[in-house]
């Protein structure tokens, strides 16, 4: 694809299990295979079909690593297809452009081929190689073995991943090596998980690719049709079949048999081109295209392939842009502004080695060798003035004020024939012009549309004040023969039928049912001759008779001597000359569209000026890179950058003069599109179990500014960064790391013995157990021991490992103490200089407790499952090349287990389930090590109370949360559980106590004694009474003398540990003074309140009688 730009683009590539992904039109079994990197790219196309190489997107997010799962072949896990997603700024600069008319999606997988082994397993490690298995993991021919060995085994250069082992799906993502074949019985010894028989699925190592190749899809569309929506892509490379109960397998042959029909990825492969741009070539050729065969529908007709030479043919550039071109027969004819040339087509050129007939060599170039015409004419700007006929080409050539013919004897200036003043001036003030050829009357029809004819005496004729001309040329009078009254746009003679168009409208012409001198539908024009009677006085002239048939005679509108004249004289016009010039420039780019125009007074005149990058190389960021300044006139400025150019819309109102304006060009110009880089940063990965990115840093701006580096590890890894270390000596470009203060709190955890656990707060990394303590240099360290389980642990620094328990001294460069360990504000703190060697932190006062440190130079953070480097750097002002290298290792992931509670339900981090081993990294979030215990009531007569299940957990450092109690019906109580980062393999195994869940009751209450008449003290009602539940304490009083908690009012308790609703025991029941003069007595009820769910004896509503003296 040509001549076109090709915008950033931005989107994500991601896998996806939903079964609205499957492919049910064909096979929904159909699945994309597991244990795959898969890369996403698009393809853009006009709508020619004309496309651009893969484009990947700029900011990264394309390469998409899919897991191996486990179930049967129809579960949302074990199904993977890939979908895309487009940024929104994506899809609008997409839109914006022209040429952009639709998208395909295309795939890259670098892992290929590959077997499913399915045979039967005899014994631990030993697997049988059944039928064609003994292809799939042959014996190693090539390898040499002592003859005393070979009798019993041979050599196996095959590794596998393992599929379904004991009735179980694996997910392991490690390749494992098929130690050897035993002879004579020809099993083969593999690893099988302590699997001591039953069916197994091992897949061989698939065979990569290094080739950096995609392959079509059949997911694409419109670009108008573009959304945000992802799109699923329909790309699927293997089969899923179930293979036993909750099992799977993924096959990609027919009977996953050796040899057999293997899945076809795409139809087309694609490559990736880097840098593709605009590349504007106004003075070159581009052909030798494919070929379209008709019998068999295959079109190349659009594709242009660059490994075969001879694609473009360039003209010289100073005779201007190719302008048309013309199929002659066997040659081509070539219309530049300034220049006509031809080419030979559609033949094999023949040279000869010697002179002579052979040997010969054969050049299948569809252009031959461009030869110019005789004759400095081209077409300008007009190649629509173009017509033909026969052997003739008919065109303007503007700049020269010409009209030309080119037929076999070349090119001829036929608008010297009586005519040439008129075209001089004509075409200078034209604007447009346009030709064709009427094969009915044999004449080349010119229309020239412009401003100002009418202004000027050599072109104040026929149809000037209209602002147009048609003329007429007759090659059988040699001569231009009559100007005509209709304006085309466009013509064409067919079977010798004469049409033009107008407004769109096709219009016949010649035709003897519609009045003469009507075109287009509009009334009729007047005919009109001018004769010119004595035009060269000294010249003898005959003058033919003027032959005329009508039902009117000729009406003579005037006539004029040099002595005199009778009738109105036609005058001229007024026209003003404007003239619009630039002054200035801008930087590496190229400013059009000054030209003087012709004008009426009160017309307002436009230009449009255009600023362009001078070439490919160089493109505009900003509409403010070219400024155009001046006075008198109005300067519409560019909102948008369109087709990469600038565009400035200039008017002015025409006054009674002629007149000139001149504007001022000026802002920074264009800039390179791949600017230079000053700084080049090669960044060597020697991380095992990760990768670096990026690969290649480079900078094009001087100054400060910072190299960012991501270190990754694989699926089963993590980066401890303790074990991560930077070579900067290659870095000469690197500055200062900005000094500041980083506090990393200190506790002491008992894991057998005491030892140290250290955080990393400010990048939220929970207490690790002895960590190895990143120290970046430059930076300060305060290590907070404020915690109270510090007390006696002074935190100190050695050199040696274990400190002073190890033989070593403490280190006290740099560092300072405050206050008491295990006291508020107590800590340590060191100051990292670029000299501080490699330091260990122990306890003073015990031996074990401490660990070791890792001096970075570099800025430390994390980012999900990375951690990223940062090193300042300073960009210099002239190019230079720097490298850097990170090395260390992924440590593999630990495992978790949450063992099944004794009692309760147990809910785990989501995607895991209890007794279920899952890997976890030390720096994972703590949701990812979080769970809840639920202990539920068993019937409606049962509750739960806060202090019905004690709970502990086997981690040390295990948080476990306050019971929380259902609040509306005490079905259940609930704990939360926070294990500390994980390390190691661990089984968190729970410690369940308490009695459990409880009767639900209101309690037991008995009649109080009987109040005195006055001064009585209240009753205290105590939760020993059995209640379980909250209760509702009122009172039929009449005169509210039963007062509870020194008040009338009805009340709500809860029981203890629980506050839901009122209240909490102990609560107390009095009387008022006793003004009456009478004993009374009053009933107090006690009910449940607000749990509707339970039920049962004990929660009956309860009363107790108050009786108070006179």
């Amino acid at each position: 694809l040509q001549n076109f730009n090709i915008p950033k683009v931005s989107f994500t590539g991601s896998r996806r299990g939903e079964a609205s992904a499957r492919y049910t039109a064909l096979d929904d079994n159909m699945s994309v295979k597991s244990r795959r990197t898969y890369q996403v790219g698009i393809v853009l196309a006009d709508r020619f079909g004309r496309q651009t190489p893969v484009l990947l997107s700029e900011t990264g997010g394309d390469t998409v690593f899919i897991d191996a799962a486990t179930g049967e072949a129809d579960s949302t896990n074990v199904f993977n297809s890939l979908r895309i997603a487009f940024s929104q700024s994506t899809i609008t600069a997409l839109q914006n452009l022209d040429w952009c008319y639709s998208y395909r999606i295309v795939v890259k997988q670098r892992e290929q081929e590959y077997y499913n082994w399915i045979s039967a397993i005899t014994s631990v490690n030993v697997v049988e190689r059944l039928g064609d298995s003994i292809n799939k993991i042959p014996r190693d021919q090539t390898a040499v073995i002592p003859p005393s060995t070979s009798s019993t085994i041979s050599p196996c250069d095959v590794a596998v991943y393992p599929k379904v082992l004991g009735g179980v799906n694996k997910t392991t993502a490690s390749l494992t090596k098929v130690q050897s074949i035993n002879n004579p019985a020809g099993t083969a010894n593999v690893p099988t998980d302590s699997v001591t028989s039953g069916i197994s699925v091992f897949e061989t190592e698939p065979v990569e690719s290094d080739l950096d190749i995609f392959f079509e899809t059949s997911t694409g569309g419109l670009i108008s049709t573009l959304t945000t929506t992802a799109i699923d892509i329909q790309f699927y490379n293997c089969y899923l079949l179930t293979f036993s109960s909750g099992t799977h397998i993924e096959i990609n042959r027919l009977r996953a048999g050796f040899n057999e029909k293997a899945f076809d990825v795409g139809v087309r492969a694609y490559v990736v081109k880097e840098n593709f741009a605009e590349e504007r070539r106004f003075n070159t050729l581009i052909h030798s295209s494919g070929l379209f065969n008709s019998r068999t529908n295959i079109n190349y007709v659009n594709q242009f392939n660059e490994s075969e030479g001879g694609l473009t043919i360039s003209l010289d550039p100073q005779d201007g842009s190719v302008q048309k071109l013309f199929a002659d027969d066997t040659q081509i004819v070539v219309f530049q502004e300034d220049k006509i040339s031809r080419s030979p087509i559609n033949k094999d050129f023949i040279y000869s080695a010697e002179g002579g007939a052979i040997p010969v060599t054969s050049n299948t170039q569809f252009l031959g060798t461009i030869a110019p015409y005789a004759g400095e004419f081209g077409i300008s700007k007009d190649p629509k003035s173009f017509a033909y006929y026969g052997y003739s080409k008919y065109f303007t050539d503007k700049n020269r004020g010409s009209v030309m013919r080119l037929s076999q004897n070349g090119l001829v200036e036929i608008s010297q024939l009586g005519m040439s003043d008129f075209f001089r001036d004509a075409l200078a003030k034209s604007d447009e012009v346009i030709g064709s050829y009427d094969e009915y009357n044999s004449l080349y029809n010119l229309t020239i549309i412009g401003k100002g004819f009418s202004g000027f005496k050599d072109t104040n004729v026929a149809t000037a004040t209209d602002e147009y001309f048609t003329i007429s040329f007759d090659e059988s009078a040699q001569g231009w023969t009559s100007f005509k009254s209709f304006k085309q746009e466009g013509g064409l003679s067919l079977n010798n039928t004469y049409y033009t168009f107008n407004s769109g409208k096709l219009w016949e012409h010649n035709d003897e049912t519609v009045n003469r001198n009507t075109f287009y539908g509009a009334a009729a024009a007047e005919s009109y001759v001018e004769p010119i009677l004595n035009d060269a006085p000294s010249t003898v002239k005959t003058f033919n008779n003027v032959s005329y048939e009508g039902t009117s005679g000729w009406e003579l509108d005037f006539i004029k001597t040099d002595i005199s004249s009778v009738g109105d004289e036609p005058a001229l016009e007024n026209y003003y000359e404007i003239t619009l010039q630039l002054s200035g420039a801008a930087n590496n780019s190229i400013i059009s569209g000054e030209k003087s125009i012709f004008a009426k007074q009160g017309e307002v005149v436009q230009w449009v000026i255009t600023a362009k990058p001078k070439n490919a190389d160089f493109e505009f960021d900003a509409i403010t890179d070219v400024t155009l300044s001046g006075s008198g006139v109005t300067i519409q400025t560019p909102t948008a950058i369109t087709n990469g150019n600038l565009v400035f819309l200039v008017s002015y109102t025409a006054q009674a003069q002629n007149i000139t304006h001149t504007l001022t060009v000026g802002g920074t110009g264009a800039d390179l599109i791949f600017e230079i880089n000053l700084l080049t940063i090669s960044v060597g990965d020697a991380v095992t179990n990760g990768t670096v990115s990026p690969a290649l840093a480079t900078y094009t701006t001087a100054g400060a500014n910072n190299l960012n580096v991501t270190i990754s590890p694989i699926s089963t890894h993590y980066i401890d960064p303790g074990l991560i270390s930077a070579n900067i000596t290659g870095l000469t470009q690197a500055a200062a790391i900005t000094s500041s203060i980083i506090t990393k709190n200190v506790i002491v955890r008992n894991y057998g013995s005491n030892k140290y656990a250290i955080d990393d707060a400010s990048n939220n990394i929970d207490y690790l157990k002895q960590p190895i303590l990143t120290l970046t240099k430059g930076k300060t360290y305060k290590f907070d021991q404020s915690d109270s389980s510090n007390s006696g642990h002074p935190l100190k620094f050695s050199t040696t490992s274990n400190g002073t328990h190890g033989g070593g001294s403490e280190y006290t460069t740099g560092v300072t103490y405050n206050g008491t360990p295990g006291n508020a504000g107590a800590y340590t703190q060191i100051v990292i200089a670029s000299n501080t060697p490699t330091l260990y932190y122990y306890c003073s006062n015990h031996s074990g407790m401490g660990g070791s440190t890792n001096m970075i130079p570099f800025n430390l953070s994390y980012s999900a499952s990375n951690i990223i480097a940062g090193f300042p750097i300073t960009v210099p002002a002239s190019a230079a090349n720097n490298s850097l290298g990170i090395s260390g290792s992924a440590t593999v992931l630990p495992q978790l287990t949450w063992a099944t509670p004794a009692s309760g339900t147990l809910t785990v981090p989501a995607g895991t389930s209890v007794n279920t081993i899952y890997t976890i990294s030390p720096y994972d979030l703590a949701a990812k090590r979080t769970a809840t215990l639920r202990w539920t009531a068993t019937g409606t007569t049962k509750v739960l109370l806060p202090n019905s299940y004690g709970l502990s957990y086997n981690v040390v450092g295990t948080s476990v949360g306050n019971a929380v109690v259902d609040n509306t019906s005490q079905n259940y109580v609930e704990r939360t559980i926070v294990l500390p980062a994980i390390f190691e393999n661990t089984t968190a195994t729970a410690t369940i106590t308490g009695s459990g869940e409880v009767t639900a009751s209101v309690g037991t209450y008995s009649n109080p004694a009987n109040f005195a008449a006055t001064g009585s003290s209240p009753v205290s009602i105590t939760n020993s009474n059995g209640a379980t539940i909250p209760i509702q304490v009122s009172s039929n009083a009449v005169g509210n003398w039963v007062l509870f908690n020194g008040s009338p009012a009805t009340i709500v308790v809860d029981p203890d540990g629980i506050d839901f609703l009122g209240s909490n025991y102990p609560f107390t029941i009095g009387v008022a003074d006793n003004t009456t003069g009478a004993q009374r007595t009053a009933t107090v009820t006690i009910e449940k309140y607000g749990n509707a769910r339970v039920t049962g004896s004990a929660v009956n509503t309860q009363t107790i009688t108050i009786t108070q003296n006179a």
